[in-house]
């Protein structure tokens, strides 16, 4: 800025030492320019390998975020994992958190080919009941040994096409359900791919509150497509809708058939892999 000295200090408020202050047409086009950044909030997150957070975080977590993309990514608990977690008052003191939280009015992210392995409360779409926007693509990716979460989603519209569930226990990390559907939210699931192991069932797949809908179709559970919608419902009293409100517009690289996902995922999704 014109008049100013090498290492002298300014502010808009005109409060600091040393400083002329702004005139009042500097502070209307420094706000200006200030709300057009947080307007343009496009990230990309990609190729990164994210282990072991402390307890107070998740790996990732965008609030109030827009336009985020978040590829070939690897998300796991290793090499701590939760097995050797200390106890503390005969209760497990819990080191992690989530693995992705798409929180707090986050809009248009998007997350592909990455790899979620062996860790508990994976990923969290929507921070309360009350949260707003959360438009959020899930496809290709794998989930691996994961308990609960994947995601959790409240109030928004999901789109989940083409990833991998792989439900066999791994490092202490023992299945829970994979999609948990509440507070309205509005899911469209195609041509997912689960594999299931011996102890688990298609009705245990999915979760909810009984307010959420998941609208799905061509997912498949070894190998056989399956109504997951239907197969939860006949077990559980909280039902599932299973028609949504919207349907998705966009849908990059949609396979027509999940049979082939476990084998051409293990080769791309994940940190390093270039597809």
């Amino acid at each position: 800025m014109a008049g100013w000295a090498r290492g002298e200090r300014f502010s808009h408020r005109g409060d600091v030492p040393d400083s002329p202050g702004w005139s009042d047409e500097q502070k209307e086009t420094v706000d200006r320019m200030r709300a057009e950044l947080l307007k343009l909030s496009t990230a990309v997150v990609d190729h990164l390998y994210w282990e072991t957070v402390p307890p107070a975080y998740d790996a990732v977590t965008l609030r109030g975020a827009t336009h985020v993309w978040a590829f070939h990514n690897t998300f796991t608990d290793g090499p701590h994992f939760d097995a050797s977690n200390p106890r503390c008052f005969g209760r497990e003191y819990q080191v992690h958190d989530g693995a992705l939280g798409i929180t707090n009015t986050s809009d248009l992210v998007t997350a592909w080919y990455n790899r979620f392995n062996d860790h508990d409360r994976t990923m969290l779409i929507g921070s309360s009941d009350k949260d707003t926007k959360l438009r959020v693509t899930l496809h290709h990716n794998v989930f691996q040994s994961i308990v609960q979460r994947a995601p959790l989603a409240r109030v928004g519209q999901v789109h989940l096409y083409n990833n991998h569930f792989d439900t066999a226990a791994r490092n202490g990390y023992t299945h829970s359900y994979s999609v948990n559907a509440r507070a309205g939210v509005q899911v469209v699931a195609q041509n997912n791919c689960w594999t299931l192991s011996s102890d688990r069932k298609a009705s245990q797949l999915l979760s909810g509150d009984g307010t959420g809908a998941v609208a799905g179709s061509g997912n498949m559970v070894n190998g056989s497509v399956t109504d997951l919608v239907a197969a939860y419902n006949a077990a559980n009293k909280k039902k599932i809708k299973p028609e949504t409100n919207w349907r998705p517009t966009l849908s990059r690289g949609l396979e027509s058939s999940a049979a082939g996902l476990p084998a051409s995922l293990a080769r791309s999704a994940g940190e390093g892999v270039l597809k």
